[in-house]
This record gives structure tokens, sequence and C-alpha cells, in this order.
């Protein structure tokens, strides 16, 4: 179980925890899962990369892109699952 305030280091165990144990079932767990939700192509990248620990920072960084304007996608992330933030979206991808 996954619960705030966690770190990014607990986050990557528990993804890799998950990742390895689909990796048997033909491809990549995680990806199979993000493929079934009503998102972008550049939306399932923001999830991933929120789910693979990074900050808003991390992610605005990589994007080449200002902090807000990433905290603003994935609020709109959020809401269009159904969620309010990463701890919920990390549950509804991967209920335990």
């Amino acid at each position: 179980l996954l619960e705030k305030p966690f770190g990014a280091g607990q986050l990557a165990d528990v993804m890799d925890r998950l990742l390895a144990s689909g990796s048997g079932r033909g491809g990549n767990a995680l990806e199979q899962r993000l493929e079934g939700l009503p998102l972008t192509q550049r939306e399932r990248s923001l999830v991933m990369s929120v789910l693979h620990g990074q900050s808003n920072r991390q992610i605005a960084t990589v994007l080449d892109q200002n902090e807000q304007s990433v905290k603003n996608a994935l609020t709109a992330i959020y809401s269009k699952l159904g969620v309010k933030g990463r701890s919920e979206l990390f549950h509804a991808l991967f209920p335990l």
C-alpha cells in the first residue's frame, strides 16, 4: 500500500514491483493500462512521468515548459480520470 506522503523512491520501488509482476503477460503492464484510458499520447506521457516519480518541475524541465503549464495539464488529466491527485491516479491504475 502506498500512502501519502510518499517519496519518489517509494513510488519507484512500487512501480518496479508492479512492472516486474506484469512483464510475463506480453508487454509493459503500465503501458497496457494506459492504453485503455481516454487520454491523448501527450497525456499518457505526462502520466508516465508522474508514475515514475518525477515532480512537476522535473517534468517541465524535460518538456521545456514552465511548471505551471505542467500543473495545469496534470489537473486536467486528473479531472478527466476522476482522481484528485498523484496518489489516487496511482491507485486507479494499480488497485492494491
